[in-house]
């Protein structure tokens, strides 16, 4: 046991040492937690970015929360920058995949006839005979561009 002036006690364990004493100052560290919901936020994005919605909402707020995180790791109030910009980048390429993914549905469905399908519908109104005639339509459009029955082989 070593040998304690009197009124010159460490500090208890697990307790941080008194502001400006003899230990020294505590700083904390800079937080993370900016950086850490953009990576995170970036990843969710990324995953979701084939369902179009998912990648552009998830994407948007990696970019907001990237951003926020970048400012004020440059500031010097937080840490975590790498973290930051890459939740930055995979918000923006999730982004990037959402849009890709949502125009070639779109057009996926004016080519099969999907347009003309949801317009004849909304002129059918509660004509149950015309949305059966409609759905007739759109049918046979989708049975003529992509054939179910294979062809026999020569």
């Amino acid at each position: 046991m070593s040998y304690q002036p009197p009124g010159q006690y460490p500090p208890p364990p697990g307790q941080y040492p008194p502001q400006g004493g003899q230990y020294g100052q505590y700083q904390q560290p800079p937080g993370k937690g900016l950086a850490i919901t953009a990576l995170v936020l970036g990843i969710i994005a990324l995953l979701l970015s084939w369902t179009v919605f998912g990648g552009i909402g998830f994407g948007v707020l990696a970019l907001l929360f990237g951003i926020i995180a970048l400012v004020k790791v440059r500031s010097g109030s937080a840490g975590g920058g790498v973290m930051a910009g890459f939740g930055l980048a995979l918000g923006l390429i999730s982004i990037l995949i959402a849009v890709l993914v949502g125009v070639f549905f779109w057009k996926v469905v004016e080519d099969t006839g999907g347009v003309d399908y949801i317009d004849c519908v909304q002129k059918a109104g509660n004509d149950q005979d015309a949305i059966q005639k409609c759905m007739d339509d759109f049918s046979s459009t989708i049975d003529s561009k992509f054939p179910t029955t294979p062809t026999p082989a020569r």
